[in-house]
């Protein structure tokens, strides 16, 4: 059953003949007609009495036509406010991002360009945290406590740290058991943008030292690294979450609990966001948690 016919039905009742809608259609007259009965025949009841002379709604037809004349006019209405969204949800919108954010992006990105082919995104990655007023930006995607007044930040959704190794540096190095065993493994780290030194591994509150041959600020290389077999890492779930599920990595030390990363959408405070701009904050903020599935 077609949305289309049900409203050519409305239209025949509201206008009182075949002929009437036909031209306001533009289309032959036969046209509506075999529309109207292709819907009977799909109802199970006829919907008009047919004479030579006139044409009136069934008792059934009635019954019908009093149903979906109210849900006719909502659909409308909704097309026509989306439709509005999308004619004002127009531009450009800059957002920053950190350079292994396309791990949780990807997926929505696709679906947000089908919902507003009309918003241009012009994508920012780096490493650091992105100043909004100089880099120009109208949003960005950031991990970490905001420490900026002049900033509003949401948070979209936290995710834990997680340690892990390739299946082929536990078979040839072990596994440890034990936290303070990974003083005996190599650990690669994390480099924290904000205080350019290596970030901690804590497991239930506690700072564990860990050391190593490789530091790096980019995740992306970490990931790759560990993959390779040249050590173990502490990472964003999300991170790795592709590769838990296939085995291309294994997770260490499940039994204790890991710090929690968030991730935040920062906006500036000082100007108001354009209908884009707000479209697109809006969307990421409900559909990127859809995308980051927790692990069984």
């Amino acid at each position: 059953m077609k949305i289309e016919d049900l409203k050519l039905f409305v239209s025949v009742v509201e206008m009182g003949n075949f002929a009437s809608v036909a031209t306001a259609y533009g289309v032959p007259r036969a046209n509506v007609s075999r529309r109207i009965n292709t819907l009977e025949v799909e109802l199970g009841f006829k919907l008009f009495a047919r004479s030579t002379r006139q044409m009136t709604l069934t008792t059934a037809g009635r019954q019908y036509f009093a149903g979906i004349q109210a849900a006719i006019g909502q659909l409308d209405n909704a097309q026509h406010a989306a439709q509005s969204t999308q004619q004002i949800s127009k531009g450009v919108v800059r957002i920053g991002l950190a350079p292994y954010s396309e791990q949780w992006l990807n997926g929505p990105l696709q679906e947000f360009r089908a919902q507003y082919p009309d918003i241009e995104l012009d994508l920012v990655f780096s490493d650091s945290h992105l100043d909004l007023y100089k880099e120009g930006l109208d949003l960005t995607f950031r991990v970490g406590v905001l420490d900026d007044a002049s900033y509003v930040a949401k948070p979209i959704v936290s995710t834990p740290l997680v340690c892990v190794a390739s299946p082929d540096y536990l078979q040839s190095n072990g596994m440890p058991r034990q936290l303070d065993q990974l003083e005996q493994h190599e650990c690669i780290r994390y480099r924290h943008p904000k205080t350019g030194t290596p970030s901690p591994w804590t497991f239930d509150g506690t700072d564990i030292d860990v050391h190593g041959h490789i530091v790096s600020n980019n995740y992306n290389f970490i990931v790759l690294a560990v993959q390779s077999g040249l050590g173990i890492a502490l990472l964003p779930q999300h991170q790795v979450q592709q590769q838990l599920q296939s085995g291309q990595l294994e997770q260490i030390f499940s039994q204790y609990q890991s710090e929690i990363e968030t991730i935040w959408v920062v906006f500036s405070e000082r100007k108001s966001l354009s209908h884009a701009a707000q479209s697109v904050l809006d969307f990421f903020s409900q559909r990127i948690t859809e995308y980051l599935v927790p692990l069984p």
